[in-house]
């Protein structure tokens, strides 16, 4: 049988990718938890382990130029780390609002007009 984690490292790598997935999936339920950068960063880190994860982040053009931009911070403060981590949060919160208000203008407009909110059937 072919083991998927041939090292200590690796296992270590993929705990940790695992962890932080988690607490991206967290900020589903605290809105304080930035997300998308933990995310981010686990699909990075699963990504050393599995290459075929990294290969899919790489063909995604979103998350490619956010792992591009995490990348170039490496040997940077932790504030630097800091500021750009935040910045990325409050891009992806932009995109995501544009996204849904596109998608709320195109179900407007297919859905029929209506008279009133609370319409008496009198």
């Amino acid at each position: 049988m072919k083991h998927i984690v041939r090292s200590p490292y690796q296992l270590l790598l993929l705990a940790t990718g695992v962890l932080l997935l988690f607490i991206s999936l967290m900020s589903l339920i605290f809105p304080l938890i930035p997300g998308l950068l933990f995310l981010m960063l686990a699909l990075m880190v699963i990504g050393r382990v599995f290459p075929a994860m990294k290969a899919w982040v790489d063909r995604n053009k979103i998350l490619s130029r956010i792992q591009d931009r995490i990348e170039r911070l490496d040997g940077r403060s932790v504030l630097t780390f800091a500021k750009v981590a935040a910045l990325i949060v409050v891009q992806a919160a932009v995109t995501a609002m544009a996204f849904a208000w596109r998608l709320m203008r195109r179900v407007t407009r297919r859905s029929p007009p209506t008279r009133a909110l609370f319409h008496d059937p009198r």
